[in-house]
């Protein structure tokens, strides 16, 4: 380990010797909870703590999994306190984990309120320190202006041609055109999801219909698209030629899909791809007071 770094069992027994009552790391399951996180109640305070050790990602989502427990414990009739505290132990990455988190922080409402704190090496012992701080504001990033680019680009935009009028021929909400948040709007694509599930990319003229690897995969919902399409991917058009599908048979072809996925019961049949960013601006049907229809 090195100097500085607060390991995850260095934090499980600093805590439970602050507070004398019990802090675990097994992993749970059922509460999507791992085993990299050190967990407990003190006071009925809800208590996640993550070492310096951890991968950085697993700091950063240990927020999330704090919020789904604090939601769990209301479930479970256990009635948590209105506040809840995130740790993270001292290490290389402290510093951007810190401040991913207080972005986190930030956009939170509501109950709980979330406090962080720091814990780094004091001699022979730790010492915590809260971190809540502001959240940065990335003016001098390249990359976060990039995305926030991205973001605003498709703020107002509408899908048009092919891909406006393939929603509407195929007439069932849950087949919903979502902006393509890892490109600019100027491109005039969108992904076009069942359920969440991407099953296409469509643009103002041309795109395609799909899911996953459908030459090579396995699962659920490729096997159904196997049945229902066949392998590979489909070339849709607004003028369609040889090999293509025109709006109505594109159309058909994700009805039977949505039909294949509910009638088995299947809700969420196929993870987004890798890259993908969920948007509340959703298109499908009646206007949203933006402008976007849904």
């Amino acid at each position: 380990m090195a100097d500085g770094v607060v390991s995850k069992e260095e934090l499980k027994r600093w805590l439970t010797d602050c507070y004398s009552v019990e802090f675990i790391d097994k992993s749970d399951a059922v509460r999507g909870l791992s085993s990299h996180l050190v967990r407990g109640r003190p006071g009925n305070r809800s208590t996640v703590a993550v070492g310096g050790d951890a991968r950085p990602e697993t700091a950063i989502n240990a927020l999330l999994d704090l919020l789904a427990w604090q939601w769990q414990l209301t479930v479970d009739a256990q009635k948590p306190g209105d506040a809840a505290d995130l740790l993270v132990g001292d290490g290389p990455d402290a510093s951007q984990i810190l401040d991913a988190l207080r972005t986190l922080v930030a956009t939170h409402a509501g109950r709980p309120r979330i406090y962080l704190h720091l814990v780094a090496k004091a001699g022979a012992t730790l010492r915590s320190r809260e971190a809540n701080g502001s959240a940065p504001a990335f003016a001098s990033s390249s990359r976060a202006a990039t995305w926030a680019g991205y973001l605003s680009s498709w703020w107002d935009a509408q899908p048009v041609g092919l891909a406006a009028d393939l929603v509407d021929a195929i007439g069932d909400r849950r087949a919903r055109l979502y902006p393509s948040l890892s490109g600019n709007s100027a491109t005039g694509e969108w992904s076009l999801r069942i359920d969440g599930l991407q099953v296409g990319v469509v643009g103002p003229a041309r795109g395609h219909l799909g899911i996953g690897k459908a030459d090579t995969g396995s699962g659920v919902a490729v096997t159904a698209w196997k049945k229902i399409a066949g392998t590979g991917q489909r070339a849709v058009s607004a003028s369609p030629g040889d090999g293509e599908l025109g709006v109505a048979a594109a159309a058909e072809l994700v009805r039977a899909l949505i039909g294949e996925f509910h009638g088995a019961g299947v809700q969420h049949p196929f993870p987004a791809p890798a890259g993908r960013i969920d948007t509340e601006i959703r298109c499908g049907g009646a206007r949203r007071p933006n402008g976007h229809r849904q």
